[in-house]
């Protein structure tokens, strides 16, 4: 998950417009769960997953939508998993609803980023339809929605895992690198 929050890190320190795409909310059968974080710049690329499936083809082509239309403030979606559902469908038949922030990042941002990339606990995600704040202090989880433009939410973004390998020859640089690659962070002795 970092590695889509360092996306967009460096796609903001390349003067790359870039949007967020982060799962709030999930519940039931749905493909995407709360955390799940994706990051696309202006050229197209993009890191992470919001769930994968036609949902995800969808929401990365509106995130496309809000760059190329300059589009400043964010907002929050529902998406439900079930042909039958009267509300915005996603496309999935996998059951259960999630919902999306696409929220535009600015330039102005990139100091929140940098809390999240240099961070080894656990901090609390403050998000709204401008504002993004990473703060260490505990606090409750919240969603408000008063429509898909007016929202705020408070949810934990967990820390990465840590592993602690004692020996560092061979063995242990590789089990290092696999490690990194799984997403821990390695404390190598």
């Amino acid at each position: 998950m970092r590695e889509a929050w360092k996306f967009a890190h460096d796609s903001l320190n390349r003067d790359l417009a870039t949007i967020l795409l982060l799962v709030i909310e999930s519940n039931g059968s749905s493909p995407g769960r709360k955390g799940f974080t994706m990051s696309l710049n202006e050229k197209g690329a993009f890191i992470g997953t919001i769930g994968g499936g036609i949902m995800e083809v969808k929401m990365i082509e509106l995130a496309k939508k809000y760059i190329a239309n300059q589009l400043r403030k964010g907002q929050c979606f529902i998406q439900h998993h079930q042909k039958e559902s009267t509300g915005r469908r996603s496309g999935m038949i996998c059951s259960g609803s999630q919902r999306i922030v696409l929220l535009p990042l600015q330039k102005n941002q990139i100091g929140e980023l940098e809390k999240v990339l240099s961070s080894h606990n656990n901090l609390w995600l403050e998000i709204n339809e401008s504002e993004l704040q990473f703060v260490a202090d505990d606090r409750t989880e919240s969603i408000q929605v008063k429509s898909e433009a007016e929202f705020s939410c408070c949810i934990q973004i967990k820390a990465p895992p840590r592993v602690h390998i004692i020996g560092a020859g061979h063995v242990g640089l590789a089990l290092c690198k696999q490690m990194k690659l799984l997403g821990f962070t390695v404390f190598l002795y």
